[in-house]
C-alpha cells in the first residue's frame, strides 16, 4: 500500500474520535487496488484436469477437432469459467470415441481368438465361443459407452454440481455482501470481502471480476457484477435477483431504505432456497425405491430366473463367473452410479468443518493410536486378517463337515472314502446307463454329469459339506476389516469435528448475548467476558471466547489480532469457516463503535437462525428417506440376501426333480410323470387338463446343466461380497443426502457393514434350517 495512503488514514484517525470514524474513509485510499488475498487466490487458479486433457488431445490430434460446441456445453463451459476452446473439446471427445471403439474391437478380437483356441483344445471348456463374444461385447461395450458419455457430458455434470453447491455458498456470500454494505456503501469493497471470505465457484467468480475490473476488462465493478449475474442466471436465478436488489439498494440515498432493501434481499434469497430444498427433499422418494428394487429385489428374482434359464436354455447363466459378474460387478456398480447421480441433485446447505490429517489430536495419515504408540492401519489390518483367517480355517478343520465324514456315516466302502471321486464317477455311470447315453471319460459332457451328481448329493442336508466356518468367517472378517479401516482412520477426525460443530451450533446463541452486552455500551473485551460467564459450560466459551479475552487482556491485542494472529490468535487453528468468516465481519465492524458492531452481530445471528431453520425443515423432510434407506442397508437387504442363499437350494432341487423324469428317454406314461413331479411340488395335472403335455415341458430340461450351477459355497460367497458392495453404495447415498461429510460417511460404513453381515449370516442360517437344516 502506498505511503500516502497510510498518512491519509493516520490523519483521519487523529482528527476523528472512534465513534466518528467511518470505515469507508479508512478504505478511501486503496480504492481500485487489488487485495493481496484476491491476487494470490486468482493467480493460484489453474486449469482443471479435464481442460488440461482437452488441450493435450488437441495438440496431439488436431485433425479430430471439428464442429462447434453444443449450446448446453458452451453455456456450461462459460459458466464454469474454463478456458476451453471448441476445437479442444471436440478433439478430446473424438479421441475418446476413437480410442474407446478401437480398444473395444481389439479386446473383443483377443477374447474371441483366445477363447476359441481354448474351446478347440480343451474338452472341459464347452461354452460356445460366440456366446462368450456376445457377452463380452455387451459388458465391454457398456463400459466404453459409459466412458464416452461421461467425458462428453462432464462439463454439464460439473456445472450441475456447482449449481448444487451454490445453494450452500450462496446465502453466506450474499450475506457477506449485504452486511458489509450496511456498514459501508462501497460495492467494490463488499465484493472483495465476499470474494476473500466466500467459498465455491461463486467466490472464484467474484475474485475474477475484481481482477478483470482492475486490468480493464470491465469499466467498473458494477459492470462486472452485471455480467456475472446474467452468467449465473441459467443455474441460479436467485443469485441474479439478489444482485439486482443489491444494485437497487446502492442507488438509494435514504440509508433506512437502503438497509431495508438489503434485508429484503437476504430474506427473499433464503425463502427461495427453502422452497428449492423442500422440492429436492420430496423428490428423493422415487430414487430410493429404485435403489430398493435394484439392490434388494433384483438379486431375489435372479436366483430363481437364472437357474431356470440355465436348465431350459442350456446356457451358463448360473455359472459362478456369470453370477459374480452380475451380483458383484453389475448390480453394485449400478447402485453406486445411480446413488451418485441422485446425490448430485441434492443441494447442500451446511458444510461440516474439514479436519486435515495431522491436525491437533489427529495422527498422521494412515495411522492410529494405541496408547501413545502410533501404528500403521494397513499393517495392523493385514496382521489381523491373517490371524482371524487362520482361526477360521482351524475351526473348519476341527468342527466342519467333510466328505470323508459324510461317507463314513453313510457306511460306504473304504475305496470311496479314500477317493470320493470314484463314488461320483459310479453315480454318473449309473445315471448315463439309466438314461441310455454314454460319454467318454474326461469329456466335457461326462464331467458335467459328474458335477451334477456332486452338486445334488451335497444339497441333501445330511450331505452338506459347505465350509461354513470359512464362508461366514471370511464374510465377518472382511466386514470387520472394512469397518476398522474406516473407523480407525476417521474416529480421531470425528472427535475433533464434533468439537467444532458443537461450537458452530452454539455460535448463534453467544452472538445474541454478545450483541446484548455491546448494546449496553460495554467495550468489546468486557462484552466477551460477560458472554463467556453467561455460558460457562459451552465449548465455544471455554475455547474461542476465553482465548480471545486472554489475548486482549494479557497480550494487549486489538480484537482482530486477538482472533487472527498467526501465533496466538484464538481462531488460528479453528477449521470452521462459518465462525471465522463471521468473526471477521465482527472484527471489521468493531472499528465503527459498539453500537454498529452490536447491529452487525444481530444481523449475523438472524441470518444464521434463518439458515438453521431451513436446514431443520429439510432434515425433517428427508428423515423418512434416510430411515428407510438405513433400515434397507442394515436389515432388509441382508435378510433378503440371506434367504436367497437358501432359496437357491430349493430351486436347484426342484429343477432336478423335474429333469429326473426327462433324463430317461422312454415312453413313460403321464401317471409316472405325475409321480415324479411330487418331489418338486408342481401340480402337473393342471398342465394336462389345459392340454399341455408335461413330458414335453420336462423334456426341454437338460438335467446335466445343473452341474454348471454355482455350488452353495460359491453362491454364498458371491452373495456376501454383493451385500458388502451394495451396502457401501446405500451408505454413500444416505450420507450424501444427509450431508456432504466424508468423515460421517466413513463412520456410517464402520457401523453398518458389520451389522449387515451379521444379519445376513443369521438370515442364511435361519432360512437353511427352516428349509431342511444345514446338516452340520
Amino acid at each position: 500500500m502506498p505511503d500516502t495512503n497510510n498518512e491519509t488514514n493516520h490523519q483521519i484517525n487523529q482528527n476523528k474520535t472512534p465513534q466518528d470514524i467511518n470505515l469507508g474513509l479508512l478504505y478511501r485510499g486503496i480504492k481500485g487496488e487489488i487485495s493481496q488475498d484476491v491476487q494470490d487466490k486468482q493467480q493460484s487458479v489453474q486449469d482443471p484436469k479435464y481442460v488440461q486433457l482437452c488441450k493435450s488431445a488437441y495438440k496431439r490430434f488436431p485433425s479430430l477437432a471439428r464442429g462447434n460446441l453444443h449450446k448446453k456445453v458452451k453455456d456450461a463451459v462459460l459458466f464454469l469459467g474454463w478456458k476451453l476452446k471448441p476445437e479442444e473439446y471436440n478433439a478430446f471427445v473424438m479421441t475418446i470415441v476413437v480410442f474407446g471403439l478401437g480398444s473395444l474391437l481389439v479386446l473383443l478380437m483377443l477374447i474371441f481368438f483366445i477363447y476359441n483356441y481354448l474351446y478347440n483344445h480343451f474338452e472341459a471348456i464347452d461354452f460356445n465361443p460366440y456366446y462368450v463374444l456376445a457377452i463380452s461385447f455387451v459388458v465391454l461395450g457398456t463400459i466404453v459407452g459409459y466412458l464416452i458419455y461421461h467425458f462428453m457430458n462432464y462439463p454439464l455434470v460439473k456445472a450441475e454440481e456447482e449449481k448444487r453447491k451454490a445453494l450452500a455458498y450462496l446465502p453466506a456470500i450474499v450475506g457477506y455482501l449485504t452486511m458489509y454494505l450496511k456498514l459501508v456503501p462501497n460495492l467494490e469493497r463488499a465484493i472483495q470481502f465476499a470474494a476473500i471470505q466466500g467459498e465455491g465457484h461463486l467466490a472464484e467468480d467474484l475474485r475474477k471480476i475484481i481482477w478483470d475490473t482492475n486490468i480493464g476488462v470491465y469499466s467498473s465493478i458494477s459492470e462486472g457484477l452485471d455480467y456475472l449475474a446474467y452468467r449465473w442466471k441459467a443455474y441460479s436465478m436467485d443469485f441474479k435477483e439478489a444482485v439486482m436488489m443489491i444494485k437497487s439498494a446502492m442507488v438509494e440515498d435514504n440509508e433506512t431504505r437502503r438497509v431495508e432493501l438489503l434485508d429484503k434481499t437476504t430474506d427473499n434469497l433464503l425463502g427461495a432456497i427453502k422452497l428449492k430444498m423442500e422440492t429436492y427433499a420430496r423428490a428423493l422418494s422415487q430414487p430410493s425405491l429404485v435403489l430398493f428394487y435394484i439392490g434388494v429385489l433384483l438379486p431375489l428374482l435372479l436366483v430363481i430366473i437364472l437357474p431356470i434359464g440355465s436348465v431350459f436354455a442350456k446356457l451358463p447363466f448360473s455359472n459362478p463367473f456369470v453370477l459374480a459378474g452380475l451380483y458383484d460387478v453389475v448390480i453394485p456398480l449400478f447402485v453406486f452410479l445411480y446413488a451418485k447421480k441422485i446425490s448430485r441433485t441434492v443441494p447442500l446447505l451446511y458444510r461440516s468443518p474439514v479436519i486435515p490429517d495431522g491436525f491437533k489430536g489427529v495422527p498422521k495419515k494412515g495411522n492410529f493410536y494405541i496408547g501413545r504408540l502410533e501404528i500403521n492401519i494397513i499393517g495392523f489390518l493385514i496382521f489381523l486378517f491373517v490371524i482371524l483367517m487362520g482361526l477360521t480355517i482351524f475351526l473348519q478343520y476341527q468342527f466342519g463337515q467333510t466328505m470323508e465324514k459324510v461317507m463314513i456315516q453313510e457306511n460306504l466302502p473304504q475305496e470311496y472314502i479314500d477317493n470320493p471321486d470314484k463314488y461320483f464317477d459310479m453315480l454318473a455311470e449309473n445315471y448315463m446307463s439309466a438314461a441310455g447315453t454314454e460319454y467318454p471319460k474326461r469329456s466335457s459332457d461326462y464331467q458335467r454329469v459328474v458335477d451334477t451328481q456332486k452338486l445334488l448329493y451335497s444339497l441333501k442336508p445330511e450331505h452338506d459339506t459347505t465350509p461354513y466356518f470359512i464362508l461366514y468367517g471370511f464374510a465377518l472378517i472382511l466386514a470387520l476389516i472394512i469397518a476398522l479401516y474406516c473407523y480407525l482412520g476417521t474416529v480421531y477426525k470425528k472427535k475433533v469435528q464434533d468439537h467444532y460443530m458443537d461450537m458452530e451450533q452454539n455460535f448463534r446463541e453467544i452472538l445474541f448475548i454478545l450483541a446484548s452486552r455491546l448494546s449496553e455500551g460495554k467495550p468489546i473485551e468486557t462484552a466477551l467476558k460477560d458472554t463467556m460467564q453467561f455460558f460457562p459450560d459451552l465449548i465455544i466459551s471455554q475455547d474461542l471466547l476465553a482465548k480471545t479475552v486472554d489475548n486482549i487482556n494479557l497480550l494487549g491485542m486489538p480484537l482482530e489480532q486477538a482472533l487472527f494472529d498467526p501465533l496466538f490468535g484464538s481462531l488460528r487453528n479453528n477449521p470452521s469457516t462459518l465462525i471465522k468468516n463471521n468473526m471477521k465481519i465482527i472484527a471489521d465492524s468493531s472499528q465503527l463503535g459498539v453500537g454498529t458492531v452490536a447491529k452487525t452481530i444481530l444481523s449475523i445471528s438472524l441470518q444464521l437462525k434463518n439458515i438453521e431453520d431451513i436446514r431443520i425443515t429439510v432434515q425433517k423432510l428427508t428423515d423418512d428417506v434416510k430411515q428407510m434407506m438405513t433400515t434397507m442397508a442394515s436389515i432388509i437387504a441382508p435378510a433378503v440376501l440371506g434367504m436367497v442363499s437358501a432359496i437357491q437350494k430349493v430351486v436347484i432341487l426342484t429343477l432336478s426333480s423335474l429333469g429326473s423324469s426327462s433324463s430317461i428317454p422312454t415312453a413313460s406314461s403321464n401317471s409316472n410323470l405325475l409321480a415324479s413331479s411330487s418331489m418338486s411340488g408342481l401340480d402337473l395335472s393342471k398342465l394336462m387338463m389345459s392340454g399341455l403335455d408335461p413330458s414335453k415341458l420336462m423334456g426341454s430340461i437338460d438335467p446335466t446343466a445343473i452341474g454348471s450351477i454355482a455350488s452353495p459355497f460359491a453362491f454364498n460367497l458371491i452373495l456376501a461380497i454383493n451385500l458388502i458392495l451394495v451396502v457401501l453404495g446405500l451408505v454413500y447415498f444416505i450420507s450424501r443426502v444427509e450431508s456432504d461429510n466424508p468423515i460421517k460417511m466413513k463412520m456410517n460404513i464402520a457401523y453398518m457393514i458389520p451389522v449387515a453381515v451379521v444379519v445376513f449370516i443369521l438370515a442364511s442360517l435361519g432360512a437353511s434350517f427352516l428349509l431342511g437344516g444345514l446338516g452340520a
